[in-house]
């Protein structure tokens, strides 16, 4: 019969603490490069925008914040992609205001949103109930 050393027992215990403590910091710098790695938040204009309807057409009102550039943003009417039909030249700046060529008074949009499409991301920057436009009575002048 052969006796074991008590070194060998040691060695190997010694090296599996070792080889543990290795696995673990080299997990926790993977993590920790993961986390600071991180992309830097973009930049993303703030605005607001105010709706005016009237009876026979809807514009948007850019009401405060920064401007917008022909490209960089989208105008959506009840999901749908309308930004050609507010007519934007080059940008749309504090005070402007953008009419809507498609309005139909029969069918007005419910929401109106405004999404920032710079930097390839695609986030709302603001988004606006649509009032419903004020009938104006029509009088008889018939006798």
């Amino acid at each position: 019969m052969t006796r074991k050393s008590l070194d060998d027992q040691g060695v190997s215990g010694t090296l599996g603490s070792v080889f543990l403590i290795v696995v673990v910091v080299a997990g926790m710098a993977v993590l920790m490069v993961a986390v600071i790695s991180q992309p830097h938040p973009q930049n993303v204009p703030a605005m607001t925008a105010e709706v005016i309807t009237t009876p026979t057409s809807l514009a948007l009102r850019h009401d405060g914040g920064d401007t917008l550039n022909v490209g960089d943003f989208k105008i959506l009417a009840d999901g749908l992609d309308k930004t050609n039909a507010f007519n934007v030249q080059s940008a749309w700046s504090i005070g402007q205001t953008l009419t809507y060529a498609g309005y139909d008074p029969q069918h007005p949009p419910r929401t109106i949103e405004i999404v920032y499409t710079g930097g390839g991301a695609s986030q709302v920057i603001e988004q606006l109930w649509v009032p419903t436009p004020a009938v104006t009575p029509t009088t008889n002048t018939s006798p």
